[in-house]
């Protein structure tokens, strides 16, 4: 298991109008199409 644990800075979040838990899902899901389109690896 991978863990990946970064800081973003609040101007960034509050340019983008979301919060911490709605940019981390939205990266989660960025990643595993990432994964699935460049290394074929399926993300459940």
């Amino acid at each position: 298991m991978c863990v990946v644990s970064i800081n973003i800075p609040e101007e960034i979040l509050l340019d983008l109008h979301e919060n911490e838990d709605d940019f981390a899902t939205y990266m989660k899901c960025v990643l595993a199409v990432d994964l699935y389109t460049n290394k074929k690896v399926a993300v459940r």
